[in-house]
Order: structure tokens, then sequence, then C-alpha cells
């Protein structure tokens, strides 16, 4: 279909895609509207493959109509606009990415652009409730989102992080504090969703945001916490290995301290708790050796931690 649709000999691209846009289906269709927004995604994904900067231009106005049909009461129109913005943001051009992050870094209203559009778009139906239903989609999307701009830190002159932190990182923190609400329905979706944040943006950003909050001094102070991160770290991401040292060495020996005292104190199953933490802080070193930018620092650490000790 890519080949058909993108040939300027044949069936344009724009053309089927104009055709397509001028039938809408109803939002309560379960039989066409499906089909109709993956058929919609697929064309433009399609365009994006053979005019990428055209296809932008239509982006945003096709990535709204997609995204109304959160809104609908049937589960597989929802699911059909989900597969349908995932393809859309494939479409997302460099330079539409680059012309936003320039214009978050100066303070400007974001809104304003194309990119800036679909990314207030997202962060208000986190917070509509005719689009609560609409949940599990609507995390799959902001995955899809943060996928598209993991370009690296410093790709953008100027602008020393990842498009995906610049422009996301509040978005991500919202969804990470919605993880630990009691009554929060969608925890599987947000771990998706962390983990994707974590592969691109690395554990250093992520816990900059969201503290782990599992040591006795959080507890005392009403903090939630979130063990649940601690499963994320061995997967692969750019978090120097430097981080690893300086963050998680000394917190996992105060977690051994804390289960020593339980043991003392004949608490089992406190002690056994922190013996857990530990291991899974430990398993996190395989996710750091992926990008061990730092290791001459990490030596020097190790050695004045040897010293001191």
């Amino acid at each position: 279909m890519s080949d058909r649709t993108t040939s300027s000999d044949e069936t344009p691209a724009p053309a089927i895609l104009k055709a397509i846009l001028a039938s809408p289906p109803s939002s309560s269709d379960t039989t066409l509207a499906p089909s109709w927004l993956v058929l919609l995604g697929s064309i433009m994904a399609a365009y994006s493959e053979s005019s990428p900067e055209e296809c932008a231009t239509e982006l945003p106005s096709v990535w709204s109509t997609s995204y109304g049909f959160l809104e609908s009461d049937v589960l597989a129109v929802r699911d059909g606009a989900q597969e349908a913005l995932v393809a859309l943001s494939t479409c997302i051009t460099a330079d539409q990415i680059a012309a936003t992050v320039k214009a978050n870094d100066k303070g400007k209203d974001i809104g304003k652009l194309p990119l800036g559009k679909i990314i207030q778009q997202v962060a208000k139906s986190l917070e509509s409730l005719a689009f609560a239903k609409a949940t599990p989609q609507i995390l799959v999307v902001l995955s899809a989102l943060t996928l598209a701009l993991r370009t690296l830190p410093n790709s953008i002159p100027g602008v020393d992080k990842t498009p995906a932190e610049a422009l996301l990182l509040p978005l991500i923190t919202q969804v990470g504090n919605l993880r630990v609400k009691p009554k929060f329905l969608y925890k599987e979706g947000a771990d998706a969703l962390l983990d994707t944040a974590m592969r691109v943006m690395g554990a250093h950003v992520l816990l900059s945001t969201l503290p782990l909050n599992i040591e006795p001094s959080d507890r005392e102070a009403g903090r939630e916490p979130r063990a649940f991160i601690l499963a994320l770290l061995p997967h692969p991401h750019p978090s120097p290995l430097k981080h690893f040292v300086d963050y998680f060495v000394p917190l996992s020996e105060r977690m051994f301290d804390y289960q020593q005292k339980a043991d003392v104190a004949g608490n089992s199953a406190e002690a056994k708790m922190w013996n857990v933490l530990v291991l899974q802080v430990w398993s996190g070193l395989a996710g750091y050796a992926w990008n061990p930018t730092s290791l001459p620092e990490v030596r020097l650490s190790f050695s004045h931690r040897a010293l001191s000790s």
C-alpha cells in the first residue's frame, strides 16, 4: 500500500487523504470508525515516507480529528484512534521538533506551533473527564510521542536535553503522580509509559522529578513511595554510570543498614523488604552498563569511597 499511495504516477497520498477526511464516520460506529481511523493513520505514515514536509502540514488537523475519537464510548473506536495516533506520531519532523524545543527553551507559548498544539491537547485530555475512559489509550499515545522525541541531547544547538525531556517531562511526571493514587486504575499502562520515558530520557532524569520515596524519612513526611520504578532500572537507558554510583550505591548502603536494624529488632518482614529493595537496586546496574560514558569518573569515585571507608 505504501508504494501505491506514495507514487506520483498513480494515486498520490494527498488525494487519498483528502477523500478519507471528506467522509468521517460517527464516533459511535463500531464497524466503520475503527477501520477508518487505522486507514487514516496508515495513509499519513505512507505520505510521510515520501513527502515528510508536505505531510507535516496536514498533521495538526489530522491529529485533532483522530484525537476526537478518543471521546467515544466504544472501546473499539478508542483503540482505532490509538492506532492512528501512534502512526501519526511517526510523521513528526525534525524541523517541527527543533522549532518547538527552541520556543519552549525561550519561554514562548508552544501552543502556536504544530507539535506544541499536539502536546497541549494530550496534556488537557489527561485532566478532562470527557477523556477519562480513554486514559489507557492516551498513555500509549504519550509513549509513542516520547519515542518520537528521543533524539540525543545537544542535537538542537543550545539545548542540552532530549526533546522528550524538554517537552514531555511535565506530562510524564503527571502520570507518575497519578500512578500512586489509590483509585488509579491504569497502573500497567502508566508503568509502560514510565519504562519508555526511562529508556529515552534516562533514570537520572526520571528520578529527578519522580523520587523513589522509600526511606523511613519519606514515610514520616507522608510521601508516596515509588518502589515500582526500581523494576524499570535493568532495561537499557542513557543514564551515566556515575549516577548509579552517586545515587544508588549510597542508597543501597542505607537500606542495608535499615535491614540490619530490622533484623536486630526481630522484624523479619521489614528486614526482608529492605533485602528485596537492595537486590532490585543492584539488578538495575545492568541498565546503566549500556552507557558507561562516565567510567573514568566512576573509578575515581569508587577509589575515594574506598579510601574514606
